[in-house]
């Protein structure tokens, strides 16, 4: 995340989605798609975007997809993999 963000580790611990520099804008799409994401075992969403502020004060695009592994006790959780760009 660091190399992402600009922001290490232990600045991370203990923040609520509105803490993360999203993108005001974002946080009601991101909230949908958690919601949808926990309404079944294995559910996936794919390609979704949202916006944060880098450390540095500039905007990048987050692009990621994310599934369901709640169910999974190896995961017990929603695993994502995402990749960035720094917006225009």
């Amino acid at each position: 995340m660091e190399r992402v963000t600009g922001y290490g580790p232990g600045e991370w611990l203990d923040k609520s989605l509105s803490d993360l520099l999203l993108h005001p804008d974002d946080l009601p799409k991101l909230a949908a798609v958690l919601e949808q994401l926990l309404k079944e075992p294995g559910a996936s969403i794919e390609n979704f975007t949202t916006r944060y502020q880098h450390r540095d004060g500039s905007w990048h695009v987050l692009e990621a997809t994310a599934r369901n592994m709640l169910h999974d006790p190896r995961s017990n959780g929603i695993v994502a993999n995402s990749g960035t760009s720094r917006s225009a």
